[in-house]
């Protein structure tokens, strides 16, 4: 058989230049960079909102706690850390924040023992700070945590229970004379 016209001569080695292989490579690693970047970053929003929430429930948790047995209390004093006596008289609790190295947890002092309560997971740096309202039977809490939101709240006493203190000062802890069961 005869051919007529001209021949084409067509290859089919078809390949990837190292240019276009460079510009791919490029591209990769440009998307793999960006995506990284939005990972990490959400990871850190992730873990501080966490940490924001977890603290702001338990500022809620220990202000409730607070509201219940200061508020019903009959008796109200606050003092620094260093002023808790070691053996507490009957009837008679503390709630405190310590911290113990970087992290802190909220403590409840009775006369049997010192109960680390509230906290499922430490909370960094963390202080409670209180300081008598601007009336004799208000009480505000301040608390802190490192890379939280500062919370804050007030409690009612009863019975005007507060002893009077410096209204110009802040103190580390509530003591307090827990209402007595028995008498309601």
């Amino acid at each position: 058989m005869k051919r007529y016209g001209k021949l084409i001569k067509t290859s089919n080695k078809r390949g990837v230049t190292l240019m276009e292989l460079m510009v791919v490579l490029m591209l990769v690693v440009l998307v793999t960079a960006t995506a990284y970047t939005v990972y990490t970053t959400a990871l850190s929003t992730y873990r501080v909102t966490a940490e924001q929430v977890d603290a702001q429930s338990q500022f809620r948790l220990i202000v409730g706690i607070l509201e219940s047995e200061v508020g019903t209390a009959t008796e109200v004093e606050l003092m620094n850390l260093d002023e808790i006596p070691e053996t507490l008289p009957a009837g008679f609790a503390c709630i405190y924040a310590k911290t113990d190295g970087e992290y802190g947890k909220f403590y409840k002092k009775t006369l049997d023992d010192e109960v680390e309560f509230v906290t499922p997971y430490p909370l960094k740096s963390l202080t409670m700070r209180f300081r008598q309202g601007t009336s004799d039977n208000v009480l505000n809490i301040f608390l802190h945590a490192k890379d939280t939101n500062d919370y804050s709240g007030s409690i009612l006493t009863q019975n005007d229970s507060l002893i009077y203190i410096n209204l110009d000062t802040e103190y580390d802890a509530v003591y307090y004379k827990m209402i007595d069961e028995a008498s309601l």
